[in-house]
């Protein structure tokens, strides 16, 4: 069963390395911004992305995978060729 959110535009899985020790996360691109100072930061918001997450984790077994948000902007990004 997928992930979804409002919030959420991407939601992809890694495995890290860390000398002998091996952990897996789920990465979670957002377009809610994360930065606390940001002026759009909507902490109510995040803090319900976390708890979905970790719901998420939980039901599908994988309560000790890790999470990894991360900010994306819906807005495209402008390609600027020269030439």
């Amino acid at each position: 069963m997928p992930f979804k959110n409002p919030h959420v535009s991407m939601v992809s899985f890694s495995i890290e390395l860390r000398g002998a020790d091996v952990a897996n996360f789920m990465i979670v691109e957002s377009s809610l911004h994360l930065n606390p100072v940001h002026p759009q930061y909507d902490q109510a918001a995040v803090s319900r992305l976390i708890e979905a997450a970790r719901h998420y984790l939980g039901t599908a077994g994988n309560g000790s995978m890790g999470v990894r948000l991360v900010f994306k902007s819906r807005r495209p990004t402008l390609v600027r060729r020269s030439g």
